[in-house]
């Protein structure tokens, strides 16, 4: 890995330096910084792809090499300043009120129409930030969240994010791949699942399967799902492997989570006009909360979903969440838990 002196300049402001800058953490795994110009170098073959909600709704999906790249420490993380400037997207958002919230899921429970499905309702909360420190925040999040994959970028078009999403789309060592169903949501200090809760996660579980025998691919399930935590919520997560005859190329595997996506996680259940129905519903883009993202090296293939995150602006961070809504769903109860998913976000921000 290429130690590079200048790091803490491209950081504090990237666009001055015309660069892409980033920072990464998988779990178990030690930090990296990297930076990038912003010149095309496609014989680097070690990258960092994003991929936004709705990969045909014009927004571009693109890979960054990785240039330059360091592990962080102890040592060189001290003294980082906050962000002086960060790339900007074009996005804007509103605020999405409780009382909007709670009569999209009413409208999803009327289109479902006595049908088992389950669509997936977002809400965007921009909150105001005193400042904005990326190596303070993703090492807070690193702290509090181990269980995740911990991110943070800023480059052209796609603006500045931060996130922690303990979900992964696809991996992929070698022959072996793998994608995780996680869904059902509820307070660790809760006593058990209900039937609301592992309904919407099997839905997940049966779309993971057909999606790889689709493709080609044989499937095996873990035979029960079992819980992940994440800050003070619970998760229910089943692991759908695969193994390929040959070894699998990454062009493949990028294949593989471009059909996959988006899931039930994240989308709707049965999938049919996903993206106009929750266009429709929440009349607001997503951009890249939802998407996925990750590292894409020669012997190896990481993305995850783009879940617990927050797109960084002037003085202000827009954080996003999601909640499962079935027939068996509450208003009031979606509401509490796409809350507390913003304030695993909200906590680690400073606020003003």
């Amino acid at each position: 890995m290429k130690e590079s002196l200048p790091w803490i300049p491209w950081f504090q402001n990237p666009v001055l330096h015309n660069r892409c800058t980033g920072l990464y953490g998988f779990p178990g795994e030690a930090s990296v910084a990297f930076s990038s110009t912003l010149d095309s170098s496609p014989e680097i073959t070690q990258r960092w792809v994003v991929q936004p909600f709705h990969t045909g709704g014009g927004l571009p999906g693109f890979s960054i090499p990785i240039q330059d790249a360091i592990e962080l420490n102890p040592e060189n993380a001290q003294g980082f300043l906050p962000l002086l400037q960060g790339w900007n997207s074009q996005f804007s958002y509103q605020q999405t009120s409780k009382t909007e919230f709670e009569k999209g899921v009413l409208s999803i429970q009327n289109d479902l129409n006595g049908k088992e499905g389950k669509v997936v309702l977002s809400v965007r909360q921009p909150v105001s930030l005193s400042s904005f420190n990326p190596i303070e925040t993703f090492l807070t999040l690193r702290a509090r969240y181990p269980q995740a994959l911990v991110w943070y970028l800023s480059c052209p078009i796609f603006g500045t994010w931060i996130g922690a999403s303990p979900e992964v789309l696809v991996q992929q060592r070698g022959s072996v791949l793998e994608s995780w169903s996680l869904a059902g949501t509820r307070l660790a200090s809760n006593p058990d699942w209900t039937s609301k809760e592992r309904s919407e996660q099997a839905m997940v579980t049966q779309y993971l399967q057909q999606a790889f025998l689709d493709f080609g691919l044989k499937p095996s399930i873990q035979t029960e799902p079992e819980e992940i935590e994440m800050g003070d919520l619970k998760h229910l997560r089943t692991r759908v492997l695969a193994e390929a005859e040959d070894s699998f190329p990454k062009e493949e595997v990028a294949r593989l989570a471009a059909q996959i996506h988006p899931t039930p996680a994240v989308g709707a259940f049965p999938a049919f006009q996903v993206f106009e129905r929750i266009q429709a519903l929440e009349n607001q883009p997503r951009a890249y909360y939802s998407g996925y993202l990750g590292l894409q090296q020669t012997e190896q293939t990481r993305f995850y979903v783009n879940l617990r995150c927050a797109e960084i602006q002037p003085h202000t961070a827009i954080l996003f969440a999601g909640a499962g809504i079935t027939l068996q769903s509450k208003p009031e109860s979606e509401w509490i838990e796409v809350q507390r998913k913003a304030d695993l976000m909200r906590t680690c921000l400073a606020l003003k």
